[in-house]
């Protein structure tokens, strides 16, 4: 091994060593059962189970835990918004003895609730998490149907539903690559979601003519989650430690 790279993993090992001392006496300086709050901002994708599930998506996410000292349990909630993009799709009308077409534009939206668990060690540097998750999800879709050859109105309408959904997930917190007492993370995680099927069944009124519109989803979604999150101890550390 040349003479540059023992260097750098020489250096390496003292900055990795340094910041798990700095996070060590942190989390050392707090008290053993002292509440303590978390809350995290995340970058959303989320990606359906089977080709009959809700398409693709994208969105953000926000979240809160609580736990108590070094116990390493922690009750939270978040909330994530997904956008699914929108699908086209052209359906052919019959008119009486003709027949027209319509392109149906299908944009989608999912709002997730959740309440979690997790297992997770409270004052590694490098903190794994295996999670439980139960709540609900609201799944919405906008429908606008257009004449093709650009005639006639263009019709527009929504629909949503709300189901319940349970999972689990496993991620990590890294404490030392935002900052070195542990206060500030990045956060990533992975999360399976399950829920019931969404249908929507409707008729609409296009030129005279009515048109059956069905939407059909299900709500189970693999959720891949990156952000940073931030702690807050509810007890000063005691005295002692504050001067050391």
């Amino acid at each position: 091994m040349s003479t540059h790279r023992s260097r750098i993993l020489v250096l390496g090992l003292a900055l990795g060593l340094t910041t798990t001392g700095e996070v060590a006496q942190a989390a050392a300086a707090r008290s053993p059962y002292a509440p303590r709050g978390e809350a995290m901002l995340l970058g959303v994708l989320g990606f359906p189970f089977h080709s009959t599930d809700a398409a693709a998506s994208a969105g953000f996410g926000l979240g809160a835990g609580f736990g108590f000292g070094q116990i390493p349990l922690t009750l939270g909630v978040d909330f994530i918004a997904a956008y699914g993009g929108t699908k086209k799709t052209t359906l052919d009308v019959p008119a009486g003895p003709d027949s027209f077409a319509l392109e149906q534009a299908r944009e989608t939206r999912t709002f997730l609730l959740d309440s979690w668990i997790r297992l997770q060690p409270e004052s590694w540097v490098v903190r794994p998490y295996l999670e439980g998750t139960l709540g609900g999800a609201q799944f919405e879709t906008k429908d606008t149907l257009t004449f093709v050859k650009g005639t006639g109105t263009t019709t527009a309408f929504r629909n949503a539903d709300w189901v319940g959904t349970f999972g689990w997930g496993v991620g990590a917190d890294f404490w030392g690559l935002a900052n070195r007492d542990g206060s500030v993370s990045i956060t990533v995680g992975v999360r399976r979601s399950s829920g019931g099927a969404v249908v929507y069944d409707r008729s609409v009124s296009v030129a005279g003519s009515a048109q059956p519109l069905r939407a059909e989803a299900n709500a189970s979604v693999t959720l891949v989650m990156i952000g940073f999150g931030g702690r807050m101890d509810f007890v000063d550390a005691p005295e002692q430690n504050k001067g050391e």
